[in-house]
């Protein structure tokens, strides 16, 4: 006598519809979640707000001189005339573009962004 097997097709689909589901809802809710983070960020009058602001993961020490620039860019003529310089502890209120981007602060107000390549956490630099 052949056995027969007990098939679940709804068993598996349901795990796999759940897998589909949180692959599409998870990134959704995590995008929601950084704009709603970032449209709370007051901004100084000439500053470009960056479409994905999240929460920054600690403090930074600038490791080389840097300007400030305008938006989450590097073109010249995004730069402020400011500088900070190796040493400094900005307040920074927020990343942009993956933490490719800071945004450094004072007193709460976003005054320019700075490349992340240019600083080091303070976990790891003092």
């Amino acid at each position: 006598m052949r056995k027969v097997r007990e098939f679940r097709p709804l068993y598996r689909l349901t795990g796999v519809a759940a897998a589909v589901a949180l692959g599409l809802i998870l990134p959704g809710a995590v995008a929601h979640a950084q704009s709603a983070f970032g449209a709370g960020i007051k901004l100084a009058p000439n500053i470009a707000r960056a479409e994905d602001l999240s929460a920054p993961k600690g403090g930074y020490v600038i490791t080389n001189e840097t300007p400030l620039y305008k938006a989450p860019t590097s073109m010249v003529s995004d730069e402020l005339g400011v500088s900070l310089k190796v040493g400094e502890k900005p307040q920074i209120i927020a990343e942009a573009q993956a933490g490719v981007w800071l945004l450094v602060g004072k007193d709460g107000t976003g005054i320019g962004y700075i490349s992340r390549g240019l600083a080091c956490p303070t976990s790891i630099c003092k």
